[in-house]
């Protein structure tokens, strides 16, 4: 064999050693390639997974600041009560000290009109007794004048009879 033969061969051998080391290479970068796709699918279905756990969260965030908004709503809906209801609270307070001023005022006037009802009431019988006695007085006048008179006409008519 010539030189340029052994040159070949050699370079057949390194070739084929060459060509082996590709292909085991090859196969290597395969599976290699066969792992990567399956770990890019699990990666895809956890990012899948993310996603709708991140759409959830988001969603569910959203309900929040729904929810936050109405309970500010509310909040502010409740304070305008409370402040209304303190408003009221306070007329009707105001209203509770004039109405017992008012009724201190009314017992008082009742009291003095009941003490001068109480006169007018004696002042009354009074005079009630009072006219009574009069009557009686002017009734037993009557009286005594009609037996004057009638005693004065037996008289007058006495004389007039003794004068004939």
């Amino acid at each position: 064999m010539t030189s340029l033969g052994q040159m070949e061969m050699g370079s057949g051998r390194q070739a084929e050693a060459e060509n082996a080391g590709l292909q085991v290479e090859l196969r290597s970068l395969q599976l290699n390639h066969d792992v990567i796709k399956k770990e890019n699918v699990e990666l895809q279905n956890q990012c899948d997974n993310w996603e709708r756990g991140a759409a959830l969260a988001r969603r569910g965030f959203e309900e929040l600041q729904k929810q936050h908004r109405l309970l500010l709503d509310d909040h502010e809906h409740l304070q305008a009560l409370h402040e209304q209801l303190g408003r009221d609270y306070e007329r009707l307070c105001n209203d509770v000290r004039q109405f017992k001023v008012q009724l201190k005022q009314a017992r008082l006037e009742k009291a003095e009109q009941a003490t001068r009802l109480e006169q007018l009431t004696e002042e009354n019988s009074r005079l009630v007794r009072l006219g009574a006695s009069e009557r009686q007085r002017d009734e037993q006048q009557q009286q005594r004048e009609c037996r004057l008179l009638a005693s004065l006409q037996s008289e007058h008519g006495q004389l007039k009879k003794a004068h004939d």
